[in-house]
């Protein structure tokens, strides 16, 4: 934020009063006064002293309170040191406002860290007299720095000649404003925090500005991901290679893909190419999405590859959240941030603890979620994760009935004997419980059909969740889950297979217990979890399996203990079944500059023993790639091994090399690469990716000014450039030109954005609609057009008429109408709040867009005060210029008034 003196004034003040000078104008330029000459003391007692150090290393030098300020990131006080022309800074300041990691010794003579990027190393050696940054010296000459007694300070040139980064001081404000050619960890941070602000910010009584439907195309060309590696093995002395295609476009209205895989040494069988189509219905609430294809990613069954299947279904698309909750928890890096991004929209963030431990409590969604974690690091470091979760439970609002129907029929011999068919219902009974069924048709191996029903539930009881699952002939299944307030969460699954039951659309259910508590240590920094699982082994015997993990956070350092152990079980007696209780220990550590180290130990409990040890070194290139080296040695078998890893992210692709081998087992090494290629066929443009594409929806948004004011854009219309999102749907990249495209949003589901113009370069740029709903499809990219007018900005004045020959006196408090003087349309136009003339008579508004106008004084006002308007209103006309529209000298002179002269109460009452 800019200092408080250049904000224009009075402009941006609005008074409710008669006054000539405000009492806090006046302070404020009592204050400035002060300021200013406090400032203009300590120059001419600085430039009486000459530039030498005294006895004892400590200067002369007096010390000024300032501000340090970055227009995207905002203010911190700061301290500087003034001679003559040039000013003084501490590095620690600056480095604190960009958020710049900085790490001081002892001593307080050296400072270090790196710059936005994990490979962007520098030291400030404040006793040697140099910086050291990207393998580069810096010199640091005598009359760059000025060392006191609270601290050393550096010339502000300093900064732009080695960082590029402008620190430039404002005398009058007594501010050094932090300018950057790129973006700052700070300003990443602030943009995140604005987008997480946003975070499910529109609900059901949002109405957006504007709606765009489903695009629909007969063919196109969309995208296209890919994928090869090879592996290298010492004892075949030969590289096997293999290749993935999966191609991607728009067919008939709806998304088209189908897959190519080979391997070194195969022919290519084009009968068992995997192929889907899919499409999309609007506003329906009877059929929502039908996918027909080979290998399809059905949700409810599975098909076999000799099978072409078809599905039917109402349920919408995208993350549907629902009335319980879900806790999921992990472990990162201490103190980083994690995002928590479910079917590509940020749902919520949370910070780690000093062990790193994090968790969400998520609403819960329908069967499998694709869950994304991102995570940022205290300096601008980023990490992804994907995840798939499964959710056992599922909730529908009352009186929602969601239906999914699938079935399928063999490619070679077609016909109801070799077809299977699998219908799954659920309905909402409250908003506490969810019911649900369904019915499975299928073959056996002799071919007599079988109708197999099922049925489901969820139940939500104060903090409990029940879930159980039927499935006739097959067995049963049942889910628990309970949250406390205090961060403890237990999760139970109980599941029993009927004896000589047939397996259920290709899943058998599995005879099985499990428990599993989770709960933060009670003294130390850290969590504990414990779990277990029982699975029957004979009638009267089973296996039970504990294990125990322990995180834990102390010095800085996490360290992370686990243990396992096996029980047989019969009945309720235990006893040992002779396998080795065993574990690890392991301790995680930051050592240098972003170089962690994590040495670890496989124990025999049992024995009392250390099995295996190894220990692995990773470091971490900003968002570039990462390289992990791991060596270990077995003490029962004398081995030793070293495997070496590295991960590199391209803006185009993402490459991996790893390599391994040690005593006891061959050399071996691999390699691989993947990536996305994306074809916009309205622009003729290729877009490279590092991530897949394939049945992704994207979005390209084309902000124009809109010159002629007739909504669509011609050739001779500029772009806008430095348009944005309020919240990003998916991955957003400005091209050159101004087009935003957006990548990795889900299809055929609505989303609501809202437009950003803050970046824009001119201010009275101003979109027509700053808020649309959007359908994308797949494989593909919907484009929208943003008309963007030039608003004017109108300046006038109010006066109360005097006798002569006195002047004119400003009157302040004066409520402005503006009206439309269309032709057909003269509505009043509504504005963020009261337009009303300040204090010296005088009002201005910026923002009206081009068109015919009519001002004039409220006629209330006027008629509640007993006054008349000369003239009575003045029309204006605001053109549409690129440079935009200014209308001056919209004045006003009241006259009369009811005696005696109002009052300010009168008046203030008046505007209320």
């Amino acid at each position: 934020m800019p200092p408080r003196s250049e904000i224009r004034s009075p402009k941006y003040e609005v008074k409710h009063e008669f006054t000539l000078l405000a009492p806090d104008f006046r302070y404020r330029y009592v204050h400035i006064c002060l300021r200013i000459i406090l400032v203009l003391t300590i120059l001419q007692l600085t430039h009486s002293q000459s530039y030498s150090q005294k006895t004892s290393g400590v200067s002369d030098f007096e010390e000024t309170p300032i501000e340090i300020w970055h227009r995207n990131i905002g203010t911190i006080p700061g301290s500087a040191v003034i001679d003559g022309k040039f000013v003084y800074i501490q590095p620690i300041d600056v480095f604190h406002l960009a958020k710049i990691r900085a790490d001081i010794s002892d001593d307080g003579k050296v400072i270090s860290g790196y710059y936005i990027e994990e490979v962007r190393i520098y030291t400030i050696d404040l006793g040697k007299h140099r910086i050291t940054y990207k393998d580069e010296i810096y010199p640091i000459a005598k009359d760059q720095i000025i060392e006191t007694a609270s601290g050393t300070f550096l010339r502000c040139d300093i900064f732009e000649q080695v960082f590029n980064l402008k620190c430039i001081f404002n005398f009058n404000n007594l501010a050094v404003e932090v300018q950057s050619g790129e973006p700052l960890p700070a300003e990443s941070e602030a943009a995140a925090d604005k987008q997480r602000q946003h975070l499910q910010k529109f609900d059901d009584s949002f109405v957006p500005d504007k709606r765009f439907g489903l695009q629909r195309s007969l063919f196109s060309v969309g995208t296209l991901d890919y994928q090869a590696g090879g592996n290298y093995i010492q004892t075949n002395k030969a590289v096997q290679s293999q290749y993935n295609i999966l191609f991607g476009g728009q067919l008939l209205g709806g998304d088209f893909d189908a897959a190519l895989a080979m391997a070194q040494g195969e022919k290519m069988n084009w009968k068992n190419v995997p192929w889907q189509w899919r499409t999309g219905i609007e506003n329906s609430n009877l059929i929502s999405q039908i996918i027909v294809g080979k290998r399809a990613t059905f949700s409810n069954l599975s098909l076999p590859d000799s099978m072409l299947g078809v599905q039917i279904t109402n349920a919408k698309t995208g993350y549907q959240p629902s009335f319980a909750n879900y806790t999921i928890s992990d472990r990162t890096e201490p103190n980083w941030t994690v995002e928590l991004y479910i079917n590509d929209l940020l749902v919520n963030y949370v910070k780690a603890d000093q062990t790193g431990y994090y968790k969400f409590v998520i609403p819960l969604s329908y069967g499998s979620t694709n869950v994304l974690l991102k995570f940022h690091g205290p300096y601008g470091e980023v990490r992804t994760q994907t995840v798939q979760l499964r959710i056992p439970y599922t909730f529908l609002p009352p009186g929602n009935i969601e239906y999914t129907a699938t079935a399928g029929t063999s490619l070679y011999h077609p016909g109801i004997d070799n077809s299977i068919g699998k219908l799954d219902l659920k309905f909402g009974v409250s908003t506490a419980m969810t019911g649900g069924g369904g019915l499975l048709y299928q073959h056996d191996a002799d071919g007599r059909a079988s109708y197999s029903p099922y049925a489901t539930s969820s139940l939500r009881i104060a903090g409990m969740l029940l879930g159980g699952e039927y499935y006739h002939g097959s067995g049963y299944r049942a889910s628990l889950n309970i949250t406390s307030l205090g961060g403890i969460s237990v999760d139970a699954e109980y599941d029993r297979r009927l004896s000589n039951g047939p397996a259920f659309g290709g899943a058998m259910i599995s005879d099985q217990a499990k428990l599993q508590l989770s709960a933060p240590l009670p003294i130390l920094s850290g969590s504990l979890r414990l779990s277990g699982t029982d699975v029957p082994m004979r009638s009267d015997v089973s296996l039970v399996s504990l294990s125990a993990q322990t995180l834990m956070n102390i010095s800085g350092a996490s360290i992370d203990l686990s243990a396992n152990y096996g029980l047989e079980r019969q009945a309720f007696a235990f006893r040992d079944n002779g396998t080795p209780a065993t574990g690890s220990a392991g301790i995680s550590m930051a050592i240098l500059n972003g170089l962690f180290i994590h040495p670890s130990a496989s124990l025999d409990y049992t024995e009392g023993k250390v099995t295996d040890v190894q220990i692995m070194l990773t470091k971490a290139f900003a968002s570039f790639g990462t390289l992990s080296m791991t060596g270990g040695y077995s003490f029962a078998t004398h081995d030793k091994h070293l495997q070496a890893d590295f991960r590199m992210n391209l803006p185009f692709a993402q490459v991996g090399v790893s390599g391994s081998g040690g005593t006891g087992q061959p050399y071996q090494g691999s390699g691989s690469v993947q990536g996305s290629l994306g074809f916009d066929m309205r622009t003729g443009s290729v877009i490279p990716a590092n991530h897949p594409e394939v049945r992704r929806g994207g979005l390209v948004l084309e902000p124009f000014l809109d010159l002629n004011n007739n909504g669509s854009r011609e050739s001779s219309e500029p772009l806008v450039k430095h348009f944005g999102f309020e919240q990003a749907p998916g991955k957003v990249d400005e091209e050159s030109d101004g087009r935003l495209r957006v990548s990795d949003m889900e299809p055929y589901r609505k989303y609501t954005l809202k437009t950003s113009c803050t970046e824009v370069e001119n201010i009275s740029w101003v979109p027509k609609f700053s808020s649309f709903e959007i359908t994308p499809g797949a494989n593909g990219y919907t484009c929208i057009q943003v008309p963007v007018t030039v608003a004017g900005q109108i300046e006038g004045y109010v006066y109360e008429s005097a006798l002569k020959p006195m002047k004119d006196r400003p009157l302040g408090g004066a409520r402005i109408k503006i009206c439309r003087r269309e032709s057909d349309d003269s509505s009043e136009v509504q504005l963020t709040e009261d337009l009303l003339s300040y204090s010296n008579g005088e009002f201005y508004y910026m923002g009206i867009t081009p068109g015919k106008y009519r001002v004039c004084i409220d006629p209330k006002q006027l008629a509640a005060l007993h006054y008349s308007c000369e003239p009575p209103y003045i029309d204006f006309e605001v053109s549409n210029k690129e440079e935009g529209d200014s209308k001056e000298g919209l004045n006003f002179i009241l006259k009369g008034g009811a005696p005696p002269s109002p009052s300010v109460n009168s008046i203030t009452k008046a505007l209320r």
